[in-house]
């Protein structure tokens, strides 16, 4: 069964096709998916800059948490004062990026 681009991408195989990763839907990564994505990004186990720009944007593109790349370059921002010399786990960065809820606004009256 042919991989899909992401899955392609994640596994770290060339020739992912890039319209279908700038074309996922919100969620349409697992938490599995999630963790290998930002264990990549985090190790800089890609082949140049532009892949890893790829990576990043694919992982903001699949959580609802705004710039959620913040949480694997800047985790004392979210994380507290404990990471300032302490880098996340993958699973903690995803987690909180799932966790995320954005405020929902009711009509104005």
């Amino acid at each position: 069964m042919p991989r899909s681009g992401a899955s392609r991408l994640l596994a770290g195989e060339s020739g992912s096709p890039r319209k279908s990763i700038q074309t996922m839907p919100l969620g349409d990564l697992s938490r599995e998916e999630l963790m290998a994505l930002v264990q990549r990004i985090m190790r800089v186990e890609t082949a140049d800059e532009e892949e890893e720009d790829r990576l990043i944007q694919l992982f903001e593109d699949s959580v609802a948490y705004p710039v959620a790349s913040n949480l694997i370059f800047y985790p004392r921002e979210h994380f507290g004062e404990d990471y300032r010399h302490k880098t996340p786990r993958p699973e903690q960065v995803v987690d909180a990026a799932l966790a995320y809820k954005p405020i929902q606004l009711g009509p104005r009256e």
